[in-house]
């Protein structure tokens, strides 16, 4: 989709409910730091002077009800309970909408076919490139990152340290070459570490916060 400022929305993939709820996201995102320089400009040319304080106000009050209309139509679109039907356990959710808080599924129903099509484009990536140069950052068989240099680098060249996702419970450096590739294309190198999943350490974010210290030192 393109929106109003001429910038291109693609969801390749997505349901069409999915493709919605993601672009009015960006949307979100993308726009409103635009709307507020609008109002700027508009309130500039009656003669009038917004301050710094109400300009960040302003730009508050945007993203925050921006991102309440984003979640309230992605629950809507999602089929995501809006209202709690058993014993309030946190806020204003029941023990099921919380789980559902933590489950990326519940919000991306086609989840797994993103999944897969990231995975074919991770193997073509890694055929293409070199072999990344391992070195460990603590004693945890885990705690080890990949160095992936560019052949297209000046010197000295700009460094991207890239923490993968998975929710902190899944994933590998290994399943992110694909972001490496692109950062060597473009002449830098990417540093991508490995760290503990949340449940392997007993629940302890504190463990992967270290790590992530670290791995970054």
């Amino acid at each position: 989709m393109r929106c109003a400022s001429g910038i291109v929305l693609e969801s390749p993939g997505w349901s069409s409910d999915g493709c919605e709820v993601t672009a009015l996201f960006y949307a979100i995102v993308l726009l409103a730091p635009r709307l507020c320089c609008i109002e700027n400009s508009a309130t500039r040319s009656k003669g009038a002077t917004m301050s710094k304080d109400a300009n960040e106000s302003t730009r508050r009050q945007l993203f925050s009800g921006a991102a309440a209309a984003f979640a309230a139509l992605g629950a809507s679109r999602l089929g995501i309970a809006q209202e709690s039907t058993g014993p309030i356990v946190w806020l204003d959710m029941d023990q099921a909408a919380l789980n559902a808080a933590y489950d990326q599924a519940a919000y991306a129903p086609d989840m797994q076919s993103h999944i897969d099509r990231r995975s074919r484009r991770n193997a073509d990536a890694l055929a293409r490139m070199a072999e990344p140069s391992t070195f460990s950052y603590g004693s945890r068989p885990i705690e080890r990152l990949d160095v992936h240099l560019s052949l297209h680098a000046a010197r000295p060249a700009p460094i991207n340290i890239f923490f993968h996702g998975g929710a902190w419970r899944a994933s590998t450096a290994r399943d992110h070459a694909w972001m490496a590739e692109m950062i060597s294309n473009a002449g830098g190198h990417c540093v991508i570490p490995d760290y503990s999943l949340v449940q392997d350490v007993g629940g302890d974010l504190a463990v992967l916060g270290d790590e992530v210290r670290r791995a970054v030192a």
